[in-house]
């Protein structure tokens, strides 16, 4: 069994050449690119399917050295327009914090179904964000249902 790929100094670099994304979807491909460019022998792929005949999608599967990890990805935005070394960048006002919130824990519990499931796998959730509300403690009255 070989060793499983170290995310935290991959995210360290990707982060010194993309500190902002236009999308979880841009997040997940240069995120994969990158760990590519960092271990050539390892298979990344995005959206797979672990349960064949289920709707469910992991972000990112990736096999090295005979272990997989299964990531799943959250780009979380409050609104902000910004243009970085000559790309202009508008993200969104996502708001509603608990339910951005609840997504996550969705994505934690779909990591570990996945990680029960088969053997050889670890998981990852990795959450990036602007808004720094999703890791302050929220009150009653910061929810959807508090505001109602």
């Amino acid at each position: 069994m070989g060793p499983v790929i170290d995310l935290v100094p991959i995210l360290r670099v990707l982060a010194s050449k993309r500190p902002i994304f236009h999308s979880e979807a841009d997040f997940q491909l240069a995120l994969g690119m990158e760990i590519e460019r960092a271990h050539p022998d390892a298979a990344v792929r995005l959206e797979y399917k672990p349960f064949p005949g289920e709707r469910v999608h992991l972000d990112m599967l990736i096999c090295h050295g005979g272990r997989w990890m299964a990531v799943e990805l959250k780009y979380k935005t409050r609104q902000v327009s910004v243009d970085w070394q000559g790309e202009r960048f508008e993200l969104v006002q996502q708001g509603a914090q608990d339910l951005s919130g609840y997504d996550i824990w969705k994505d934690v519990t779909r990591v570990e179904r996945i990680c029960a499931a088969f053997e050889n796998v670890d998981g990852y959730v990795i959450v990036l964000s602007n808004d720094s509300s999703l890791w302050r403690r929220v009150s009653e009255t910061d929810t959807s249902v508090g505001a109602a």
